[in-house]
């Protein structure tokens, strides 16, 4: 996916936050200094992030401006996971960006107090948020291998 206006808004400065509220839908701001530069928000999380990128583009526009009228106002999201980035959000947890001093982006997969989960870092936002998914993923699979091995008894296994 093609998320220039993004990846160009975080090298200039910005920062992104996402999230997945109560209502379940997939929500991405991208920041400067606390002030919304761009928004989007959909049932799964690749949307979201393209209507932020179209949102960046043309300038930041009102919430009203947008849903509603050129996008659907979404009521609810979805419980089902379109991937692993968005299977991360629906368990209430929340994804960050910046740019990196010296070019780059950062990404990481935070825990819902902030602590950091995975990250990635890419030249690009595409790339620093592909890397970050497969980090988690590589985490996940290493969490879950020294579970079945300090609780053999629980899977039925011998150790």
């Amino acid at each position: 996916m093609q998320l220039d206006h993004i990846d160009s808004a975080l090298k200039d400065g910005c920062h992104l936050v996402g999230f997945c509220p109560a209502t379940k839908l997939r929500v991405v701001r991208v920041l400067r200094s606390r002030v919304e530069v761009g928004y989007g928000e959909h049932p799964h999380i690749q949307d979201a992030l393209s209507h932020l990128n179209e949102d960046i583009a043309a300038g930041g526009r009102d919430y009203d401006e947008v849903y509603g009228k050129i996008k659907p106002c979404y009521i609810t999201g979805s419980l089902e996971a379109s991937s692993t980035l968005d299977d991360w959000l629906i368990q209430d947890e929340r994804i960050y960006a910046r740019g990196r001093r010296g070019g780059g982006i950062i990404f990481s997969l935070r825990r819902y107090d902030g602590r950091v989960y995975a990250s990635g870092v890419g030249p690009t936002f595409d790339e620093a948020m592909r890397v970050a998914v497969e980090n988690s993923i590589r985490r996940s699979d290493a969490e879950a291998e020294e579970w079945r091995r300090l609780n053999p008894q629980e899977i039925g296994e011998v150790v």
